[in-house]
């Protein structure tokens, strides 16, 4: 599935291995707008790009997309809805600057009859595709194509190719003219996303490969005056080398530089040649994009026709080794949680409150990281007791966990880490012992150690002694090292020091939130992805009950949001970002479904990470014989009594009396039977005027 939240992801990454050779820090722009048909009305899930880029979007029901991330320049915006003609239109972009466009495509154009012929089918291939193999025609039975006078004259929708050595499906959309080269046509580039990064590295070798040598390498590389360090060699007609430099001249177009190619500039890169020839200056910026590419001639190494050396226009290199940046990026998507609790044991049906901080290797992704923490208790024998979702806001959560009031005595173990964490590794993942304590028995208060310092954390009282259900005021001042105020974050708890013993704790903040360079584990995969709410792992079956890909809609019954979701082959699916506490019920719909019930969704159970069961601490425990912890008043709300206890007795009653007894809505108000009733009119409504008090027909 491509999952817009893992292209988030892969478009992070990608923006983290920008150390490119290029300046290239223009604030980017945004585009977007309504679709609308010849009428008026909005045109749902048509297709809009900047043409030659990875830049698409879908517009919704209302006719409306949005295009983010557009690099300034000059651009060709797209539009394409099937029966309707291609939109196409030049656009400048301007650093930063948000466009809203109101678009209205073309009436229909009639349809073109012809006979497609596998001559015509060949030919339009090879011109399409080129002459080495590496790339796919996806739909060539599906084409058709006309052939006239060395034309081409496509009659059906886009075409699909596959590149699966670059990670690229690139579609084709063609107009109603015939046309002699491919480039005329409009082509939107989508990326392959997946969590291996294994497999995106291999991408990026074959995207590298295909950029080193090329026309838009020599032009990026001579706008940022490094021709000669990239390794280009330039020459002029007497075979005179020339500096890079002195080809440039500043072009009127904002942002880009015109090159001098007359009457012929000769080309070196790794003992290949090639010759450019243009009667006029081109025009291009940073990005090696031209404005007035027709006017230049190529021949030699970079004349390759066909879209298998074609990358898109906003595919931006590496400069430095693809493993390396690669594991160093997906360092930045390390996190940890560590979890502060109000005290170090508990008794069986306290509350356990805790304050959890997350810490982050790259803390100006903090926001963009994950939104979930799971919080769980383990039994002694690793066994799940207890689990909870609790949401992240800038950096921390705070929650608490009612243990079961039928937990035995023993050391269990608290455990805290988001989703995300895990691509790192289970035995990393935050683990406190926890120690339940039998209600008869007490900690031993000879364990009890004088708390550490708070460092630089002052704590004041408003007053030295207090009465009985008196409120407290306490006031926190925390200073650096100067003496200075400084902004901080704190957890605090309130213990009674009669019943809490204060022993010392396995897990310390100062201990255990750090991060250190050790602990990050080298990843090649992300197989966990970022959670930005709730999420879950589900599967579409048909109904024959095998998986099947489809795009599901889902409506949330209690607030009426609409999601949807696109499955994998197998009909696996992933939604994420969905805002609820306890639960929640959902409608589904597949968009196979016609007119009746299509399919099932079966939702998947969550991975539940081994546990890494850490030391557990030797607590030396009296046995008191007395029941060592009550409900005290503190815990009864405000204005609430706390009753002596009560039992109840009763008696099982007949079932079947009880069955004959039971409705669905309570017992009925009024009860006729046939012989109150004037059956004689041959209508029951009519009958039950006068029988029924109130009733009104």
């Amino acid at each position: 599935m491509s999952s817009w939240r893992l292209r988030t992801v892969i478009i992070r990454i990608s923006i983290l291995l920008g150390v490119f050779f290029l300046d290239n820090s223009g604030a980017l722009g945004q585009v977007s707008g309504i679709i609308t048909a010849p009428n008026g009305k909005p045109l749902n899930k048509a297709e809009v790009f900047i043409n030659r880029t990875t830049l698409g979007s879908v517009t919704d029901e209302f006719g409306q997309f949005t295009l983010v991330d557009v690099p300034p320049g000059l651009h060709e915006l797209v539009a394409y809805k099937e029966g309707y003609p291609i939109y196409r239109a030049p656009m400048r972009v301007q650093e930063g600057r948000t466009y809203s466009l109101n678009l209205k495509l073309s009436p229909p154009e009639k349809k073109q009859k012809g006979k497609t012929t596998p001559e015509a089918i060949a030919g339009f291939s090879h011109a399409l595709l080129g002459d080495d193999g590496l790339i796919l025609f996806k739909n060539e039975k599906q084409v058709q194509v006309l052939q006239e006078n060395g034309k081409f004259r496509v009659l059906s929708g886009p075409v699909v190719i596959e590149y699966p050595n670059a990670g690229y499906r690139i579609t084709g959309y063609f107009n109603s003219m015939a046309f002699q080269d491919i480039s005329e046509a409009a082509f939107q580039y989508q990326e392959y996303h997946g969590a291996d990064v294994n497999q995106n590295i291999s991408f990026e070798k074959t995207r590298m490969a295909l950029f080193r040598g090329s026309l838009r390498h020599l032009l990026m590389a001579m706008t940022a005056g490094r021709s000669s360090e990239e390794g280009f060699i330039l020459k002029d007609a007497q075979g005179n080398i020339l500096d890079g430099k002195t080809l440039m001249a500043t072009s009127g177009s904002k942002g880009y530089f015109k090159i001098r190619l007359s009457p012929s500039l000769t080309v070196v890169y790794e003992e290949e040649n090639s010759v450019l020839t243009a009667s006029d200056p081109v025009d291009a910026n940073v990005l090696g994009v031209m404005i007035n590419p027709k006017i230049l001639t190529i021949s030699g190494a970079m004349n390759k026709p066909g879209m298998a050396y074609q990358l898109p226009k906003d595919y931006l290199p590496i400069s430095n080794d693809v493993e390396a940046t690669y594991a160093e990026a997906l360092k930045y998507f390390y996190e940890k949680a560590y979890l502060q609790t109000d005290k170090p044991y508990y008794y069986p049906g306290e509350p356990l409150w805790f304050k959890a901080y997350i810490n982050y290797h790259y803390p100006q992704w903090r926001d963009s990281l994950s939104d979930v923490l799971y919080v769980e208790l383990l039994a002694p024998d690793s066994k799940l007791v207890m689990q909870r979702m609790f949401s992240i806001q800038e950096g921390q959560s705070h929650g608490d966990l009612i243990l079961p009031d039928s937990l035995a005595e023993g050391n269990y173990y608290l455990r805290g880490y988001t989703m995300l964490r895990r691509n790192f590794g289970d035995a990393g993942l935050f683990t406190k012992p926890i120690r339940i304590v039998n209600l008869l028995d007490k900690m031993d208060p000879s364990q009890q150690q004088p708390p550490e310092p708070a460092g630089r954390v002052n704590i004041i009282s408003n007053k030295p002694t207090y009465k009985t259900r008196e409120k407290i005021f306490l006031s926190f001042f925390v200073k650096d090292s100067t003496g200075a105020p400084v902004p901080t974050n704190l957890s605090a708890s309130v213990t009674d020091a009669l019943q809490v013993v204060a022993i010392p704790e396995a897990t310390t903040i100062m201990k255990n939130f750090p991060i250190s360079k050790k602990e990050i584990a080298k990843i090649d995969e992300l197989k966990y992805r970022i959670e930005r709410g709730v999420s879950f792992y589900g599967q579409f079956l048909n109904n024959k009950g095998k998986g099947e890909k489809t795009l599901l809609s889902f409506i949330q019954w209690k607030n009426g949001d609409v999601l949807s979701a696109e499955t994998e082959d197998d009909g696996r699916f992933w939604q994420t970002g969905l805002q609820f506490t306890d639960s929640a019920q959902f409608s589904y719909k597949s968009d196979k479904a016609a007119g009746k019930p299509y399919g099932k969704v079966n939702i998947l159970p969550r991975d539940i990470p081994p546990l890494q069961m850490p030391p557990d601490q030797n607590l030396k425990v009296i046995r008191a014989g007395a029941i060592q912890r009550f409900v005290s008043d503190y815990e009864v709300p405000k204005g609430n009594k706390l009753l002596e206890e009560v039992s109840v007795m009763g008696k099982r009653l007949d079932t079947e009396v009880e069955r004959k007894k039971r409705r669905n809505h309570g017992p009925a108000d009024h009860v006729l039977t046939s012989k109150a009733l004037n059956i004689m009119s041959g209508n029951l409504l009519y009958a039950l005027v006068g029988k029924v008090p109130g009733l009104v027909v």
